[in-house]
């Protein structure tokens, strides 16, 4: 049991990149008059920050990635020095389908016939369970 209360900040989809120029410091001055309101209203400062969804746009050309990728990392860099006094553990990033690289991803992904996992009833093996 906890015993005291945890205040989350949750923020998602940033989708940064070159076609959506929201700057750095726009988006911190936006979250900073936030937290603002929330302390004015009673609200503790946040002790945990979850970043979900889309942290960057993505693209095809790995220099894009690059890009959109040192940007978010500035940014959350930020967040963790001014909301966490620089405690990056506190930031929780749940990446979202835009953040991979499919064609990075689909160069290591293997074709598995069906019946190599399931059986004659179309239910998974057993075996195939224990090794995975």
């Amino acid at each position: 049991m906890l015993s005291k209360k945890v205040s989350i900040a949750h923020i998602s989809d940033l989708h940064r990149s070159q076609e959506n120029p929201v700057t750095n410091k726009a988006l911190w001055a936006s979250l900073i008059n936030d937290m603002d309101s929330y302390i004015e209203a009673g609200i503790k400062r946040p002790d945990i920050l979850v970043v979900s969804g889309d942290i960057v746009q993505g693209g095809k050309i790995e220099d894009d990635f690059k890009a959109q990728y040192e940007e978010a990392l500035e940014f959350l860099i930020y967040l963790a020095n001014n909301f966490f006094e620089g405690d990056r553990s506190k930031i929780i990033l749940v990446p979202g389908n835009h953040d991979v690289n499919w064609s990075v991803s689909k160069a290591s992904m293997e074709k598995v016939e069906e019946a190599r996992f399931l059986d004659a009833n179309g239910l998974i093996k057993r075996d195939f369970l224990e090794y995975v």
